[in-house]
Parts: structure tokens; C-alpha cells; sequence
């Protein structure tokens, strides 16, 4: 691993919990860095130069690690990276998206949870980043979750989320109706349906009251929510009862492996997120051969 930030004060908290591990610290403001800040600012403002970024801008952003860690990623000096312990996740997402993009045919990035409960795991999305999706959004959402999902080597069974079942009265409802219709005619092998209340898709007798489902009677294990309130709140209800482990928020939609942590994560979510990033850059690197 590499620690990206201000040396000294990397060395003080090693010397405090008393850590003594060999791992190479950079500091993106130190002397030593200048050759790497210099390519960096090239980079920056030529990518950003038509977008508010003037060269003394670029070369202040580069001095930083949001933007050093993101640019170090894009030239290939690291695998993968993890940020976002100390900061709010909306700015640090900020220079992410300006500096690695998207993959090709995503329109909106988007993050998901993985909630490790004792009996399995389970998935929610977007837990992160898009305030109020349209339907075409969460259609976008729904199809980035399948596909990270089968990476763990797990079959997703989607439920496409709301507080009425298969009625469609609400607006929301609608909205989520509305995504199902469009899952349906353009990906007819997805095991996905609702609109649904998540305690009927997680019940295969509740389920059983509904025959046309696909997802028959057999309980769903990722969750597509309306809007980000509902997902936010919802793994942040679990988190704080502390009745599961939470993983994540796994970024979804990016051209290579970014993971943005909670703030005041903890040592094992720092980890648990961490083993992600390893299996997408490993995931990421096979695509390309």
C-alpha cells in the first residue's frame, strides 16, 4: 500500500499508536514530489482547462491530495485507490469524476452498500450520490448493480423499491413501475421486479402472493431505492444499530477503481473497502486482456 498525504503528520499517528511498518508516505506538497506535481499540473489543465481550471488553479489542485491521488491513478503510479476518511464524500467525489470519468455507456455514476448480515449478504443502491433518479436513471443504477454483483460470484435478485406493492398509485410508485417496464423489454434474463415494500421482497411467502413476479418466491438480495434519503438512511439505520457489517460505499460506473469511505470509518471498513478496491483493479485489469 501507499499512504497519501502530509508526511509528518502520517509519521506523528504512526509513532502514536505505536505502528512500525515499512510503507512508502507521499506527500504531494514535499520537494520530492515535483517532478510527479509538474506532470500532474500538465494533465489537470489540459483536461480541465475549458472547465473554470487556469493553470495557477492547477497548480495549487495538484498540491493536493483529492486531486495528486486521482491523477496518480490515471498515470499508473497505483492500482487503485481509497479516500475520503476525514472528508465530506460529495468533494471528494468532485476531482474523481473530473480527472478518471466515467466507463464507456455510463450516463451517471452511482454507489452502492453491501450489508453482511449472519445469513447472507445483501446490496443497496444508491446509497451515495444520485439525489432523486428518473426512471432511466434507476434503470442505470439497477443494470451497474447486477453487473457488481455477479463479480462477488453472486446471482442478484433485484427489487426495485417503494411503499406500495405492484399498484403504482404514488408517484414514486410510479417512477419505480416505470423502471421495471424499461428492465423488462431491455434486459429480459434480469431477475428483477416491483415496484415493491422491501419486507415483501425479502419474505417468499409475501411473495407467493404474487405469482407474476419474477423474482418468484425467492427472497431478493439487492435493493434499488427511490431517492437517496431512503437509501442513506436505511444502511445508516443498520450501521448505527451495528446488527450488520456494512461495506462500502462501493462506486459503481467509474473508468478504474475509486472507493470513497464514510467519514470516521472505521479501522475494519477502511479494510473491508480496501479488499474491494483489490478485486476491482484485478477485475478491471483482466477486461483489458
Amino acid at each position: 500500500p501507499i499512504l497519501l498525504g502530509e508526511k509528518k503528520f502520517i509519521k506523528e499517528q504512526m509513532e502514536k499508536y505505536g505502528i512500525d511498518i515499512d510503507v512508502p508516505i507521499i506527500d504531494p506538497a514535499d520537494d520530492d514530489q515535483e517532478e510527479n506535481r509538474k506532470k500532474y499540473r500538465e494533465q489537470l489543465w489540459d483536461l480541465r482547462k475549458r472547465k473554470g481550471v487556469n493553470e495557477y488553479k492547477a497548480k495549487r489542485y495538484v498540491r493536493q491530495r483529492d486531486y495528486f491521488g486521482p491523477l496518480m491513478l490515471k498515470n499508473g503510479d497505483t492500482d487503485a485507490l481509497i479516500v475520503g476518511f476525514s472528508k465530506n464524500y460529495s468533494s471528494v467525489l468532485k476531482p474523481i469524476l473530473e480527472i478518471i470519468g466515467k466507463e464507456k455507456g455510463v450516463d451517471k455514476v452511482a454507489s452502492m452498500m453491501m450489508i453482511l448480515s449472519e445469513k447472507k449478504p445483501y446490496f443497496f443502491a444508491d446509497t451515495s450520490i444520485n439525489k432523486n433518479p428518473s426512471a432511466e436513471d434507476l434503470v442505470s443504477i439497477a443494470k451497474m448493480a447486477e453487473i457488481t454483483v455477479k463479480s462477488f460470484a453472486i446471482e442478484p435478485r433485484i427489487a426495485m423499491l417503494s411503499y406500495e406493492n405492484f399498484t403504482a398509485k404514488a408517484e414514486v410508485s410510479q417512477k419505480m413501475a416505470k423502471a421495471v417496464k424499461i428492465l423488462h423489454e431491455k434486459f429480459p434474463k434480469m431477475i428483477v421486479d416491483g415496484e415493491i415494500q422491501p419486507d415483501f421482497a425479502m419474505n417468499s411467502d409475501h411473495l407467493s402472493d404474487y405469482p407474476f413476479s419474477k423474482l418468484g418466491t425467492t427472497p431478493a438480495n439487492t435493493f434499488i431505492f427511490p431517492n437517496l434519503e431512503s437509501a442513506n438512511l436505511s444502511y445508516k439505520i443498520i450501521r448505527g444499530m451495528k446488527v450488520a457489517q456494512t461495506i462500502g460505499p462501493i462506486l459503481m460506473g467509474l473508468n478504474q477503481p475509486v472507493h470513497v469511505l464514510q467519514m470516521r470509518s472505521s479501522v475494519e471498513e477502511i479494510v473491508n473497502l480496501a479488499t474491494i478496491a483489490v478485486l476491482d483493479a484485478q477485475k478491471k485489469e483482466l477486461a483489458k486482456k
